[in-house]
């Protein structure tokens, strides 16, 4: 009995030695898996984490951006004259705003970042610019606008320069997230806005060389900002940021039509054609026009709209519409409207009106009563048609 006690001893005491040693081996390959696993997942953990930053820096760059403008906005309401007045007069450094000039003046905070998380340093660009709309018979820049037919235009343009260049496509999406007004810089001499509502030739601002993107733009202006002696920034250059603003006498020009009334007209009003691409305008009040130009399709239609209507007289002339792409012809309605022959009345029998055309350009109205003297032509007192001019 003491030998088999001493035999089961020895058999316990190994399968429990295997025990751990298995154990030992399973802990090792969860150590193993854990190790692979953790291996798998960290490069999708380091490219979170980079995005998250890159995020952030977009995020800095664009509020950066935004302040800058905004203060630039400020600024310029506030000393719009002598900023005019420096420009024209050709003052050293007149054109050109820095971030301790803004900061310095405050209107930004003292201890506000020069440059962004991506190295680049904002400046802003200053243009005055000759108003050349039609009620401004001055087409050149003068020193004081009227400002009734003559705006005082100034132009402010800020740009990142130096720095690292970004793409594109990163660019844009800061300028989007920095507002409507923020855009990029396409080259050395092309700053336009993320959606295209705007585009400037840096050269007109003393730039080395001249947008070969945007519109020509011919009017009378001066600014020597990125060639005057105070510019110690590096050229503008693609893979920047820039912001625009366009100023009517210090009150900010917008770039887009505002749906409320903002107290300047400019803001409300149009310089160029709406293109509608087939859409609809909807629930319109009174519309004004100095000429209008209707189709077949839709739903006012040419053949059924009237062009003009009003009192007419014997012997009256009365222009014909026109009716470009619509298969129609001018045509005209002529109704009584007044008929006498005296300022007593009399019996009357009957009335004629009628429209003889003189070629394509009017017509000549023809009325006359059949009264108890026979037919008579009244006079334009007492004798009135109306007419109405219309295609179809």
């Amino acid at each position: 009995m003491p030998t088999r006690n001493c035999r089961w001893g020895v058999s316990h005491g190994a399968r429990r030695r295997r025990r751990r040693a298995q154990a030992g081996v399973i802990g090792l390959t969860d150590v193993l898996l854990g190790i692979a696993v953790a291996a798998i997942a960290l490069p999708g953990v380091i490219a979170i984490v980079n995005q998250q930053t890159r995020e952030t820096q977009d995020q800095v760059a664009a509020l950066q951006l935004k302040a800058v403008g905004e203060a630039t906005r400020a600024y310029v309401k506030d000393h719009f004259a002598a900023l005019y007045a420096g420009i024209y007069s050709g003052g050293l450094g007149g054109d050109l705003l820095t971030i301790p000039e803004l900061a310095g003046a405050g209107y930004l905070s003292a201890n506000f970042a020069t440059e962004n998380p991506f190295k680049q340093k904002p400046v802003v660009l200053l243009r005055i610019v000759a108003d050349n709309s039609s009620g401004c018979t001055t087409k050149t820049l003068v020193q004081k606008p009227d400002g009734i037919n003559c705006k005082a235009l100034l132009e402010a343009v800020v740009v990142t320069t130096g720095g690292a260049a970004l793409d594109a496509a990163h660019a844009s999406h800061i300028a989007v997230t920095a507002g409507a007004n923020a855009g990029i810089v396409v080259d050395g001499g092309t700053a336009r806005g993320s959606y295209g509502g705007w585009c400037v030739d840096l050269g007109l601002f003393g730039g080395a060389t001249h947008s070969a993107s945007c519109a020509p733009d011919a009017r009378d202006s001066r600014s020597d900002a990125l060639s005057a002696p105070a510019y110690a920034y590096a050229a503008p250059a693609a893979g920047g940021l820039s912001l625009g603003m366009f100023f009517n006498g210090g009150d900010l020009i917008s770039e887009y039509l505002n749906r409320f009334n903002t107290g300047n007209l400019e803001d409300n009003t149009m310089h160029t054609a709406i293109i509608m691409n087939g859409n609809d305008i909807t629930s319109a009040g009174q519309i004004e026009a100095k000429d209008v130009t209707l189709t077949d399709a839709g739903s006012v239609k040419a053949s059924q709209g009237v062009y003009w209507f009003g009192l007419v007289s014997n012997g009256d002339t009365v222009a014909m519409p026109t009716c470009p792409g619509t298969s129609t012809g001018p045509s005209i309605g002529l109704a009584q409207s007044v008929g006498s022959d005296n300022d007593t009345g009399g019996t009357l029998a009957g009335y004629q009106a009628w429209a003889t055309p003189n070629g394509t350009s009017s017509w000549t109205v023809g009325f006359r009563l059949r009264t108890e003297s026979g037919w008579v032509y009244p006079n334009s007192t007492y004798g009135k048609l109306l007419a109405f001019t219309k295609c179809g």
